[in-house]
């Protein structure tokens, strides 16, 4: 995983994998949990990426989830006056979460795959969502 870290922001993107790297049958991931209240509101799968959005009407918030092969992966954070911070996910996944005033994202990645898990809900909650996601 490369870093580049601008004033407002950050990029993030891979090197290149290993030579002789064949990528494998795509696996598509979901969320399997889900705060209450909250209703899918998009579920799309494109080429090898997959996004689900997931909004709260009486709060009203919204939860986003990507996953995209690492060949593919490049993504902007907003980290203006923020420093990403690592944390711990299941079975000591290393995971980057960035705390913004109203929008907070987690990025790791398995090896394989680039995934996040954004939205405007406190950290502790973000950490369940993301350690839910499971192979289909």
């Amino acid at each position: 995983m490369v870093r580049e870290i601008y004033e407002k922001y950050s990029n993030i993107h891979y090197e290149q994998l290993d030579e002789g790297y064949v990528a494998g049958e795509y696996v598509q991931y979901h969320l399997t949990y889900i705060p209450e209240g909250f209703v899918q509101t998009q579920d799309q799968f494109v080429g090898e990426s997959h996004f689900e959005q997931y909004k709260n009407d009486r709060v009203p918030a919204t939860i986003k989830f990507r996953q995209i092969r690492l060949e593919n992966a490049v993504f902007d954070i907003d980290t203006e006056k923020v420093e990403p911070v690592e944390i711990s996910l299941n079975d000591n996944q290393s995971a980057w979460y960035v705390d913004n005033s109203s929008w907070k994202v987690l990025y790791w990645d398995n090896g394989e795959y680039s995934f996040t898990v954004s939205g405007d809900l406190p950290k502790e909650e973000l950490v369940k969502i993301a350690n839910s996601i499971s192979a289909l």
